[in-house]
């Protein structure tokens, strides 16, 4: 499956580029959903060049920015091969797809409405406000000399909440420990786990409820290694899922006092993957309440590496 950004959502509508920065803080809040999923949002690699309003094109309109680290990261995004739907392309420039009368071959339009039509769930996300707002966008192929077409109805969202439903509905119900293994180091390329980290799992009696909150501090985990600048710099994002995540009485990653560190310190010392034999202590954990469950990592040695995910089971430091 895989999320397009519409090019064409993107056309000189904005009045200034105040509007256009708070329709791009949206943008970022509905990638950050997609990628927390596990799923890329995927742009073209020329929407730099896409007019902002009539005066600024996309390029122009970031540089704008005050904050640096806001700057480097929104430009590292859309620059980025990894996220350009044309690395894999799947449809060419002799393929005739028309959408509203206008042909949007070579755009992410057509990109997504082809991949439909080989059975590649594609769907698009639309900058908002434009004329794109809508659901389903339809997109007409026509092949074989134009003599015969397939209709396709593509999938297009623009808030937060609706993205949210539709790919929370797409992914299977996790039923066992043992798949949420499997999902997460699929999905968490940013997490180093341990081989054992799930091991403690396995013996306690599955709860979906404490498995989805595993999942949610799992995926916060893996977004907030990629929120940090060339400098080791917290991003904006980074910033909003630290104060959100790690700070406050309901914090969901907290250390463990320091009274725990003398009690358990044998308890809470692991072997950290790829860091030879050595056990280091390892007293920051994410929260599960019902039941009690722990997930203890350890911070990587620079700010932008990965997290050391060691332990995921019961609570360490019961009294």
């Amino acid at each position: 499956m895989s999320i397009l950004l519409n090019d064409f959502s993107l056309a000189g509508q904005f009045t200034s580029t105040h509007a256009f920065l708070q329709s791009l803080e949206l943008l970022m809040k509905l990638r950050q959903v997609s990628e927390c999923r596990g799923y890329k949002l995927e742009c073209s690699s020329t929407l730099v060049n896409n007019q902002v309003t009539n005066e600024l094109t996309l390029y122009e309109a970031i540089q704008s920015l005050q904050e640096i680290s806001k700057k480097r990261s929104v430009m590292a995004w859309i620059t980025k091969a990894a996220t350009s739907w044309g690395q894999n392309r799947l449809h060419n420039d002799d393929d005739y797809l028309i959408c509203n009368d206008e042909v949007v071959t070579g755009t992410a339009i057509g990109e997504a409405a082809y991949r439909n039509h080989e059975n590649k769930e594609s769907s698009l996300v639309s900058f908002a406000p434009s004329d794109w707002m809508v659901s389903p966008i339809n997109v007409d192929y026509f092949y074989d000399n134009e003599n015969k077409n397939k209709s396709c109805a593509v999938k297009n969202y623009w808030t937060v909440d609706s993205l949210t439903d539709y790919l929370d509905s797409i992914l299977a119900p996790i039923q066992s420990w043992k798949e949420l293994e499997k999902r997460m180091r699929s999905e968490c390329e940013y997490l180093n786990f341990s081989e054992d980290s799930f091991s403690l799992l396995f013996p306690q009696p599955f709860v979906t409820g404490a498995s989805d909150r595993i999942v949610v501090l799992l995926r916060t985990l893996d977004r907030y290694s990629q929120c940090f600048d060339e400098r080791g710099n917290r991003t904006d994002e980074g910033n909003e899922i630290y104060q959100n995540y790690f700070t406050g009485d309901r914090a969901r990653f907290t250390d463990s006092s320091d009274d725990e560190k003398r009690r358990f310190e044998n308890e809470l010392k692991f072997a950290l993957p790829d860091r030879g034999a050595a056990k280091v202590l390892c007293p920051w954990h994410g929260k599960i309440q019902t039941p009690q469950l722990r997930i203890h990592f350890a911070w990587p040695e620079q700010n932008g590496g990965n997290f050391d995910v060691v332990y995921i089971g019961p609570k360490i430091t019961k009294r």
